[in-house]
């Protein structure tokens, strides 16, 4: 099954292949379409659906493939579908590929494109001496043919908080933030108003505190954590079986 969605396109992303991605989409119902029964395709109609309609799920055997070659008309139908994309959202992608990065970074060098990625790590936080790669280096594999850069919507951006604010009545002044990240983990507990534990069993070690603290730097002073532990459980350990 195919998808291709007009307003957000995902590419780049962890278990997403374009157009061929295990992605179900609904639309609403609405009674107004309970009439709308065996219409032929005419140009208004096709036209009113590109208007009702985002996203487009193909079934790829009958539709747009007979076994053999490509139907008629298919290709160059979903070519034009291409041409609605006005966003691009960058994230994590074991499977990043030349193909995938000349068409993220052609998306959105479009004209009035959106262009968003979900964050900026570098690395994944491994205790080994392999180094993967993070989020950060497929945004950059994007970001620099095309020229620009992307609104990172993940930490430290306020904005994955304050769905979470909205969606769960969150007080933020009685939020704990923990994180293992003082670049996106506690600069986001910072630019949104809360606490701030940082844990040194993922990227940060002890050192990187100790040199950010005497650090000169505002940018880097600015998140240090309210708190530091070597792991969750020293946190963990001290609350009660029963509140």
């Amino acid at each position: 099954m195919g998808v291709i969605s007009k307003s957000t396109k995902l590419i780049l992303q962890q278990g997403t292949r374009l157009f061929l991605s295990p992605i179900a989409i609904s639309l609403p119902f609405s009674s107004s379409r309970s009439n709308m029964a065996c219409n032929p395709v005419t140009e208004a109609s096709a036209r009113q659906l590109l208007s009702d309609v985002d996203n487009f799920v193909f079934d790829c055997d009958g539709v747009l493939w007979d076994g053999l070659t490509a139907i008629e008309g298919s290709p160059e139908t979903l070519k034009r579908l291409k041409k609605l994309v006005d966003c691009v959202l960058v994230g994590f992608d074991p499977h990043l590929s030349l193909n995938k990065m000349v068409k993220g970074a052609s998306y959105a060098r479009r004209e009035g494109s959106l262009f968003l990625a979900t964050n900026e790590d570098s690395h994944l936080p491994l205790r080994s001496e392999v180094t993967i790669p993070g989020t950060g280096s497929i945004v950059a594999a994007v970001k620099v043919p095309a020229r620009r850069e992307p609104i990172v919507i993940g930490k430290p951006n306020p904005t994955i908080f304050n769905v979470l604010k909205e969606a769960h009545g969150l007080d933020p002044s009685r939020t704990l933030m923990v994180g293992d990240r003082c670049n996106t983990d506690i600069a986001l507990a910072k630019n949104c108003g809360l606490h701030s534990l940082l844990v040194l069993s993922g990227v940060v070690s002890q050192e990187d505190v100790d040199r950010d603290k005497v650090s000169s730097d505002p940018a880097i002073t600015c998140n240090l954590p309210d708190h530091v532990a070597n792991c969750l459980w020293e946190f963990g350990k001290h609350i009660p079986d029963a509140l």
